[in-house]
């Protein structure tokens, strides 16, 4: 599986986790940083994000 199959695969799980607590998903990266792979997400809502909002989809 190539990176961007894994990406796609992995938009497809958490998009409607998101979607669920009123966020949407901007940017998916998955990428290496030095020795290891880092997953990150880019996400918004309307009216904006706050800290809250990260606080409940990163626990």
């Amino acid at each position: 599986m190539d990176a961007l199959e894994r990406v796609a695969k992995i938009e497809a799980v958490v998009s409607p986790v998101l979607e669920a607590h009123g966020l949407s998903l901007v940017e998916l990266q998955w990428r290496r940083e030095g020795r290891r792979w880092v997953l990150r997400f880019y996400v918004d809502k309307a009216g904006g994000l706050g800290v809250g909002d990260c606080q409940r989809f990163s626990g």
